[in-house]
Parts: C-alpha cells; sequence; structure tokens
C-alpha cells in the first residue's frame, strides 16, 4: 500500500517543478548506450577492462579469476542501469 501526497502548487511553480523532474529522452537514450556498452566491454572482455584499469600500477601482470568474475558482474549492473536509465526517459 503506497501513501500519495498531493499538494497545490501555484502554476508558477507546477510547472518548474514538473521540469526538474523530468530526464529528458535524449539523454535518457544515451545514458542506455553508454551504460550498455561499457557492460558489454566488461561482459565480453573482462581481462581488457582489467588491465586499462591498472595500466599505471601493474607491469605485465594478469587478473585473478576473482577479478574477472568481479568485472563481468560489473558489466551486468551497468547494463541494467543502463536499462533504468532508459526506463526514466520515458
Amino acid at each position: 500500500m503506497g501513501t500519495t501526497i498531493t499538494t497545490d502548487l501555484p502554476d508558477e511553480l507546477r510547472g518548474a517543478y514538473e521540469a526538474a523532474n523530468r530526464v529528458p529522452l535524449g539523454l535518457g537514450v544515451f545514458a542506455f548506450l553508454l551504460m550498455c556498452a561499457l557492460g558489454a566491454l566488461c561482459l565480453l572482455k573482462p581481462e581488457t577492462v582489467w588491465q586499462f584499469r591498472h595500466l599505471w600500477t601493474v607491469e605485465g601482470g594478469k587478473p585473478t579469476g576473482y577479478a574477472v568474475v568481479m568485472t563481468r558482474i560489473a558489466g551486468i549492473v551497468c547494463i541494467v542501469a543502463g536499462v533504468f536509465c532508459l526506463a526514466a526517459a520515458f
């Protein structure tokens, strides 16, 4: 059971309130594409993502199995976040 609170706003404030709570469609689509591309990269090439993240700190190292699995999980989270960004735009 959700409780909704309604208030009567003056017309000047109502328009500003609605505009502030709206995500532009273009921004939502851009965020969706960006997050899905990053997520796909993490899912398909976790070793490359690890090497990019540790470019300046590790010389000639390899990621552990744990790092690969966690990078893939981060990819899934990015894709889900991208879907939420797209849903927020509509």
